[in-house]
């Protein structure tokens, strides 16, 4: 028996999301989400791929990680993975790689949208950090803003003393969307908070992992970025402290 199936009279064109670790050491799991993706008909397809290095890399380190995505989609039971998993020590300190999503709605092939995401692999060890949800939100005026964040004890600072049970330490900055800057290792964010947005938006828990802004505190129209600094401080005295953006 079968049944006739129509398509949606109206069918928005996808936004692609990708979030996850930006800075990360050799000893991390680099987890890629492209849960935030948005519009893409539930089994739209998403598309992994690795656009390149900084500096460049040579040809089998690419194909590596190229077959580490492929692998992705093989496991997933729909061919169509949302996060991808890269093993720690599999890319290379010192270097940036740029990851791109490109996620088609399932109702139109032509209708599509591309995400990148760069990501530094440090020499040092780096506590993976991470703002749950997606990198871009529409916010309800007439609802608190809350974001989230995570800083992890976890890669290569395991191994590290004092880190058994570190003390953590947050500090949230925003601004005006046009006046991000780069911060580090290619990561662009707010250095310090705008006097307007900080003024206006009845914000707390600012040294928190989760900052909050009051309803009706934005403006409509605007956009926002808001950037999250946290740490890990060693507790055997000895004043070590690892930092993430």
């Amino acid at each position: 028996d079968f049944k006739p199936v129509l398509l949606p009279e109206y069918i928005p064109t996808p936004k692609a999301d990708i979030s996850g670790f930006r800075l990360v050491d050799l000893c991390t799991e680099l987890l890629l989400d492209g849960t935030g993706s948005q519009d893409y008909g539930y089994r739209g397809p998403f598309a992994w791929s690795i656009d390149g290095t900084q500096p460049e890399s040579s040809e089998p380190h690419m194909r590596s990680v190229e077959q580490i995505l492929r692998d992705a989609k093989a496991e997933d039971p729909y061919d169509n993975p949302h996060i991808i998993r890269i093993p720690k020590e599999t890319l290379l300190t010192n270097r940036s790689y740029q990851f791109s999503l490109n996620v088609t709605t399932l109702w139109n092939a032509s209708l599509s949208d591309v995400a990148s995401l760069g990501v530094y692999v440090s020499p040092l060890p780096v506590p993976p950090i991470i703002i749950f949800g997606p990198t871009e939100r529409i916010q309800d005026i007439n609802r608190e803003l809350l974001i989230g964040a995570l800083i992890e004890k976890t890669g290569c600072l395991e191994s590290l003393p004092g880190f058994a049970i570190p003390e953590r330490s947050y500090a949230w900055t925003g601004c005006f969307a046009d006046a991000i800057e780069p911060l580090y290792a290619g990561i662009e964010g707010c250095k310090e908070w705008d006097p307007e947005v900080r003024g206006s938006g009845g914000f707390s828990g600012i040294m928190s992992k989760t900052l909050r802004g009051a309803a009706f505190g934005l403006l409509p129209g605007k956009r926002y970025a808001f950037t999250v600094q946290a740490s890990l401080t060693a507790t055997d005295g000895s004043g070590v402290v690892l930092n993430n953006v």
